[in-house]
């Protein structure tokens, strides 16, 4: 699938597709047809077409972890798993299944085949028996007394004979650390004094080892802390002897068994039961072959005392257990560190309340551990419960279709498996979490919600079978509804036997569990702050409520996550309106508008009216409450005040003065976006009665200014800073201070240096619409254009391929520009014939074009024209580029610019690649007013001159761009400027791939990791290496500005911390200046999310812009997340994409220019001689001037070297 994805990529036809599909899209139906055929897609949106073609669920690949996975649905829905344990890890570069079977390697040390983690066990000889490292963070534990022997392995056990005299010691592998143990064989080898207190030498690299206030042993990093490793308080267990499973699930009732005299152990025949049972096979077992390595599988149990002193990690045994009359032999002791991660799972008993099984392998028990049954394992075990902690933050926002939690019970306490009922509840509240230290005594009140029973026969099943346990739907479905509506990080799940009273409830049940989630992407929450009403003012509530002297128009905005370039979906909204009658009875209606595509600035709109005669009326002077949610077809967004009490409220008072009008040129009240910030206007203000002294304004909710009247009337200039929605709120006073009802007044605003429209055309193959950069103009596609042709960037880069057919053009629906006017149009080009006349763009009239940029092939050049009038032209005003040669299959800029002010008159000016080339005077003026066109142009008889080649970067602006700013646009098309593999470092110098690029220089300890043997060594991150930092001082650099971030760029490096709970802010990458940075990459401890931040200017009182993404929250998963910023100038907006992808959360503004003036710094902030030192990894870190497209993006994410990008 590997070069599926990055073929696919590279023709671009990857990211979200739409509704309807270009015929002629061959590439891209092949891609559905091989992702419906292999079950896999690189992308969501690929995915969710196969599995439409298909009818059947297809995996998302790019959301693919170590313990989760995503599927599309036919039904355009997402299913995703998520599961307590991993379930798969990189080895080589590829995702394989968990594997703790050990091999031998190269070096004579032993590793498990596939392990979250690199382990590796000694071979014998001096040094570590047991290393495990993650990140650069290393933790091992060595025998203090000298060599080991060689060992005995089998499975996923080592077992090192006779380390003391009767005394073995065995590690096993687990697919996210390792479990070490003491098995001590016999009566006589217990006596031997060294057993007293048993020292490890602890081996370590950038960690810090403690014991923990609650006795687990915690390896946190020390440069940035956050846990890395850690282990729940060690354990030792005896092997008190329960009826032996037969596995064939035909275990006699239950009986009481005599415990089995001390003796000598037999050979070590396998680390863990993981057969099929019936029968209690109660808190432990005697394993067949050799002792249980596991305490859950155990006989009688004892805490065992742990002591961390520098490199030293001593084990102090319960001498009572360890010596006693009753013990019997083999006992073990045991510690066992594992990594942190996002889940937890772990299970506690009653009659140990300070101690627990966290992480458990294998199976656990649940329920009144059965003495009748297990004297001797259950003696002091009392009730076990399990406890279950999942990720919740990537559903944030998400509307929950269903969920099902399921597990596999590997043993039951009836022979006959009869059904006995277990219990689903909800543990603790908002973000609780299952840690090392939870056990009964901190976790029994905390069982706060019951959700579900199942109560039913359940045959009992392996832990590597098909889970046989499932709660669906129901009360759980309503918790984790409220965990996605709520923002929730964790979600915590517990199952307990209905009855722990009787030992008939009893099972084990494997810690593998998984919680499945069917989700869709509704409509966003209404903000409050793009509501308002008119008269009214904007969304208020309180004492801050206005009057009105009319019943308003209510007036909302919607925003919808799946409305993309791709998508045709629109959105309809819905008005609530609420009051109480004067009998105290609650009314309420609600009005749905028609539907539209959910753009910026597209307003949806009700106007109040009085209900029917016979419904109840609307009252006048009682508060009316109104609200809004939107509607994509599938489910209805949250209403406007979810979350929150508030609503927008009003008073209708028709005895109350009329609200004033108001009036601007430069900015009518209409759904037209006006140019622009900067630019100034004069509003205004009219009252409706004669008598008002003076007007109270205030714009975009500023405090109320006054401003008095003459003849009923004031002007006031105001000049937009911003672009968007604008408004400005006006009340007329009288002379005995009297109001009017406020007057709201909204217009729309472009910013100064924005497009009209934007059409990048990289969008996916198969789009039906070209995306607008502007929001407001998409563009419909015809059949035969063609998505994800190289652009003018070349791989990196993305264009439209128009094969020169009448089929091959694009079109918005409504003008973009008043040709009337001045404006700007600009597009790049690389025209595969020329021997014909072609379109570039134009701007329909009714007969004639409003303009047409273009190639004349009788005079083999490129043209700006404009017909003298619509309907019957006489004649064309042009700018011919004479003297510039056009080249076939070359990409050329090429801009034309209607300046209707120029000193000399109305001027056409045509540049061609930044340059101008050719001017005319245009003597007359007309507007056209219809749709404009990609690659065809109108004409009497219908639309001609079809375009040949490819087109990229389409910008409309109802402005004169100056020729400086023309140049400008030749900035936004990505030019490599750095790319980094960091697969080796030279005398810690790492080569730039781009030529005559910057090195990077490693500075401090910072260094290039490779792993020597791929199969087994912690995985690069991609490729053959990576840089590893440890936050202590390490850092690379360059020597100068690679990129100065004053216009558009790209920023792109992949990441691993070390550990997802870190204290410390660690910098990815920064642009310095010389007070502050320009741009930081980081992440955020205070947040714990990827966080991007911007300044102003280069002060350190600088303002900071942060945009942050809620939903990939940072890993220290094994192939980290690649994370990239794109700016562009133009359009002055900021996203930071996490794995590729992009939520609504990560896109922000930035309107500042100043240039970062020091060398890029990857792993810190230059700032205060160093800070902010990142540990962990870093990888594949790329630089561009100018725009990557979302294709490019994810491209990049991809866990492959790609030197084309």
């Amino acid at each position: 699938m590997a070069g599926l994805v990055t073929g696919l990529l590279a023709a671009g036809v990857l990211a979200p597709v739409g509704n309807a599909l270009p015929q002629g899209n061959v590439a891209y139906k092949a891609a559905v047809a091989q992702a419906r055929d292999s079950g896999e897609a690189p992308t969501e949106a690929l995915a969710r077409a196969a599995a439409a073609d298909g009818d059947t669920r297809v995996e998302v690949m790019s959301l693919r972890e170590e313990r989760r996975d995503v599927f599309a649905n036919p039904d355009g829905s997402f299913t995703a798993q998520e599961y307590t344990q991993p379930v798969r890890a990189r080895r080589d570069g590829h995702w394989v299944p968990v594997d703790d079977t050990l091999v031998k390697r190269a070096d004579g040390t032993y590793s498990p085949k596939a392990a979250t983690v690199e382990l590796s066990f000694s071979g014998g000889g001096d040094g570590p028996f047991a290393r495990m490292r993650r990140a650069g963070r290393e933790y091992g534990l060595a025998w203090p007394d000298g060599d080991l022997p060689a060992p005995q392995v089998e499975g996923d056990t080592a077992r090192y004979a006779e380390v003391l005299p009767g005394v073995d010691l065995a590690v096993r592998a687990e697919p996210e650390g390792f479990s070490h143990y003491l098995i001590v064989k016999s009566a006589e080898a217990a006596d031997n004094q060294a057993l007293n207190s048993i020292e490890l030498s602890i081996v370590t690299e950038g960690l810090t080892v403690r014991e923990a206030d609650d006795g687990a042993l915690r390896a946190t990093d020390s440069a940035v802390g956050g846990t890395v490793f850690e282990s729940s308080g060690p354990l030792m267990w005896d092997s008190a002897a329960t009826a032996p499973d037969t596995g064939d699930g035909t275990t006699a009732e239950p009986a009481a068994v005599s415990a089995r005299a001390p003796g000598p152990a037999h050979a070590l025949t396998t680390a863990f039961r993981t057969g099929v049972g019936a029968g209690p096979v109660a808190d432990g077992s005697a394993q067949p072959g050799g002792p249980a390595l596991d305490p859950a599988h155990g006989g009688r149990k004892a805490p065992v005392a742990l002591d961390v002193s520098g490199d030293r990690l001593t084990l102090t045994p319960d001498r009572a257990l360890l010596r006693g009359d009753n013990t019997v032999y083999p006992v073990v002791i045991d510690p066992a560190p594992k990594t942190t991660s996002r889940t937890a799972w772990t299970s506690v008993m009653s009659g140990m309340p300070s101690e627990q099984d966290w992480k458990y392998s294998s199976s656990a028990g649940m329920g009144k551990c059965p003495l009748n049954y297990s004297p001797t394992s259950c003696e002091g075990i009392g009730v076990r419960r399990l406890l279950f902690t999942f990720p919740m933050s990537y559903y944030s926002g998400k509307q929950i279709i269903s969920t099902e939690l399921s597990a596999r019970i590997a043993h039951v306490y009836w022979a006959d498996a009869r059904a006995e009922p277990v219990d689903l509840y909800r543990i603790g509240g908002k973000n609780y979490k299952v840690t090392s230290a939870s056990d009964w005594g901190n976790t029994k009140d905390d069982w706060d919600d019951y959700l579900a029973t199942v109560d039913k026969k359940i045959s009992p099943t392996s832990c590597s079978s098909q889970a046989n346990l499932h709660f669906s739907n129901g009360e759980l479905l309503s918790e984790a509804k409220a965990a996605a509506s709520g923002g929730w990080t964790y979600l915590s799940l517990g199952l307990k036997a209905k009855d722990e009273g009787s030992y008939a409830g009893w099972k084990r049940i494997c810690g593998n569990s998984y919680l499945k989630i069917t989700y869709n992407n509704p409509p966003k929450q209404v903000d409050y702050r793009l509501m308002s009403s008119n008269p009214g003012g904007t969304c208020t509530w309180g004492s801050g409520r206005p009057y009105t002297d009319v019943l308003p128009q209510l007036r909302a905005e919607a925003r919808d996550p799946d409305q993309t370039s791709s998508s045709t979906d629109q959105v309809k909204m819905q008005f609530k309106v609420d009051w109480t009658d004067s009998g105290g009875t609650a009314r309420s209606f609600t009005y749905d508008t028609g539907y539209k595509s959910p753009h910026p600035g597209t307003v949806f709109s009700y106007t109040l009216r009085q209900r029917p005669s016979g419904e109840p009326q609307i009252p006048q002077n009682t508060v009316v409450y109104w609200s809004a949610r939107a509607y994509d077809g599938d489910a209805w967004g949250p209403w406007s005040y979810d979350g929150s009490a508030q609503r927008c409220e009003f008073i209708w008072d028709s005895t109350r003065p009329a609200a004033p009008d108001v009036s601007s040129a430069e900015y009518p009240a209409d759904d037209i976006w006006h140019d622009g910030v900067g630019t100034a206007s004069t509003f205004r203000f009219t009252a409706a009665d004669p008598d008002v002294q003076e007007f109270r304004y205030g714009f975009d909710g500023a405090a109320l200014s006054t401003l008095p009247a003459q003849s009923g009337a004031a002007e006031v200039t105001w000049t937009p800073q911003t672009a968007g929605r604008h408004w400005v709120t006006v009340e007329a006073y009288d002379n005995a201070d009297n109001s009017s009802v406020p007057a709201q007044y909204e217009f729309l605003v472009t910013d100064g240096k924005q497009a009209a429209g934007q059409w990048n055309l990289a969008d996916e193959a198969g789009s039906a619409l070209a995306h607008d950069e502007s929001g407001r103009h998409p563009a419909q596609a015809g059949p035969a254009v063609t998505f994800g042709a190289p652009g003018p960037g070349g791989a990196v880069d993305a264009a439209a391929h128009l094969d020169g057919s009448a089929d091959s053009w694009l079109a918005t629906e409504n003008a973009v520009l008043d040709t009337g006017g001045s404006f700007t149009v600009s597009a790049w080009v690389r025209p595969t014939a020329l021997d014909r006349d072609m379109a570039v763009v134009s701007e329909d009239g009714t007969g004639e074009p409003g303009f047409e940029l273009g190639y004349d092939a009788g005079r083999q050049a490129w043209v700006f024209s404009t017909p003298d009038t619509d309907v019957q032209a006489m004649t064309r005003w042009e700018a011919v580029a004479d003297g510039v040669t056009v080249v076939k299959g070359q990409w050329t800029l090429l801009t034309g610019v209607f300046d209707a002010h120029a000193d000399a008159g109305p001027q056409l000016r045509l540049y061609v690649d930044g340059r101008e080339a050719g001017t005319a005077i245009r003597h007359t003026l007309w507007s056209s007013l219809s749709g404009l066109q990609i690659g065809r142009v109108l004409a009497k008889s219908g639309y001609r001159d079809a375009f040949q080649g490819d087109v990229a970067e389409v910008r409309a602006y109802d402005r004169v761009l100056p020729a400086a700013q023309v140049a400008q646009l030749g900035t936004v098309k990505p030019v490599r400027k750095g790319y980094w593999t960091l697969d080796e470092a030279t005398d810690h110098v790492a080569a730039n791939t781009q030529s005559g690029g910057l090195p990077l220089t490693l500075r401090g300890d910072a260094s290039v990791y490779r792993p020597a043997d791929p199969l087994f060594d912690e995985a690069a991150l991609v490729g053959d290496g990576h840089l590893a930092l440890d936050g202590d001082g390490d850092w690379a650099d360059t020597d100068a500005p690679v990129i100065t971030a004053t216009d558009s760029y790209t920023i792109a490096v992949r990441a691993q911390l070390t550990s997802v709970g870190a204290t410390a802010s660690q910098t990815v990458l920064s642009l310095p200046g010389e007070h502050t940075d320009r741009v930081v990459v980081r992440y955020q401890a205070a947040t714990g999310q990827w966080e991007l931040a911007l300044t102003d200017t280069d002060s350190t009182a600088a303002q900071v812009t942060t945009v942050t993404d809620d939903q990939m929250l940072p890993s220290a998963d094994g192939s980290g997340q690649h994370l990239a910023v794109v700016f562009d100038s133009f359009t002055h907006q900021v996203r930071l994409y996490v794995e590729g992808q992009l939520t609504s959360t990560a896109v922000g503004l930035d309107h500042t220019r100043w240039p970062s003036s020091g060398g890029l710094q990857v792993g810190r902030s230059a700032q205060g001689g160093g800070s902010e030192y990142f540990a962990g990894a870093l990888d594949e870190v790329r630089l561009y001037d100018g725009v990557i497209d979302p294709i490019g993006i994810a491209r990049m994410s991809q866990l492959t070297e790609d030197t084309d990008l």
